[in-house]
C-alpha cells in the first residue's frame, strides 16, 4: 500500500464499475516523487475532474502486457501516455481544485447536447464535434461504431476541422480575404483548445494552415 499525492489531468472516464484517471504524481509516501500513473477506483464513489488534486492510498503495481505483441494490452497503452503504472484504490480525498475553464467549457458542452439530444444521443453529438477523447460514450455505443470500422468518425481529426473551416468560409463569404482568414485561424485555435492537443488534432491544424496559407 501507497499514499500518493497527485493532479488528475483529465475527466476520469468512468466504466461499468470503475473510473479512471490520468495522475500526474508529486508525491508517494511523503517522499517528493514525478511521474504519470493512472489511477482506477472500484467504485467509483463520485466525479474525478481535471485540474483536481487528489490524496489516495491503494495500490501501485506495473499494468498487465497484452497478450500478443500485435495486440495493445493496458501496459502499452499508457506506456503511449508516458506511464508505466497503475494505483488501484476505493477512495480519493480532495485536496484542491485548479481553475481550469477548458475543461469546464468541454463539460458545459457535453451537458449542453445532452439535454437537447437526450442521455443516448446526446454523448454522441458531443463525441462527433470535441472528439471521443473528451465526450466519453457508452461502451455498448462505441463497440457498435467500431464493429461498423467508423470508430475513426469520433476521434477529433481532420474531418471535424474540415467541416468546421468550411463552414467558417462559406458563412464569411461576402467579406474581405483578410478578414476570412483571420476568421478560419480562430475557429481552428478554438477547435484545438476544445478537443485537445491531440496528435490528430495537431497534425489536422498544421495541414489545413498550410492550405489556408497557399491559398
Amino acid at each position: 500500500m501507497v499514499q500518493l499525492t497527485g493532479r488528475v489531468l483529465a475527466d476520469a472516464r468512468r466504466w461499468d464499475q470503475s473510473c479512471s484517471a490520468l495522475l500526474a504524481v508529486g508525491w508517494i509516501d511523503g517522499r517528493r516523487r514525478e511521474g504519470l500513473t493512472e489511477l482506477v477506483l472500484r467504485p467509483c464513489p463520485k466525479p474525478l475532474l481535471q485540474g483536481w488534486c487528489v490524496q489516495v492510498e491503494g495500490v501501485l503495481r506495473r499494468p498487465s502486457s497484452g497478450p500478443h505483441p500485435l495486440l495493445n494490452g493496458s501496459a502499452e497503452r499508457l506506456a503511449a501516455r508516458g506511464s508505466w503504472s497503475r494505483l488501484t484504490s476505493s477512495r480519493f480525498d480532495l485536496l484542491d481544485r485548479s481553475w481550469t475553464p477548458i475543461a469546464d467549457l468541454r463539460r458545459r458542452i457535453a451537458i449542453r447536447f445532452q439535454d437537447l439530444a437526450g442521455r443516448e444521443r446526446g454523448p454522441l453529438l458531443a463525441a462527433l464535434v470535441l472528439g471521443s477523447a473528451q465526450a466519453q460514450l457508452p461502451s455498448d455505443l462505441r463497440q457498435i461504431f467500431r464493429v461498423a470500422g467508423l470508430s475513426h468518425a469520433l476521434a477529433a481529426s481532420g474531418f471535424h476541422l474540415s467541416v468546421l473551416i468550411g463552414a467558417a468560409l462559406l458563412l464569411s463569404r461576402r467579406w474581405t480575404a483578410l478578414f476570412r482568414l483571420a476568421l478560419a485561424f480562430l475557429a481552428m485555435m478554438l477547435f484545438l483548445l476544445l478537443a485537445g492537443s491531440q496528435p490528430s488534432v495537431v497534425r489536422a491544424v498544421l495541414m489545413v494552415s498550410m492550405a489556408l496559407l497557399i491559398r
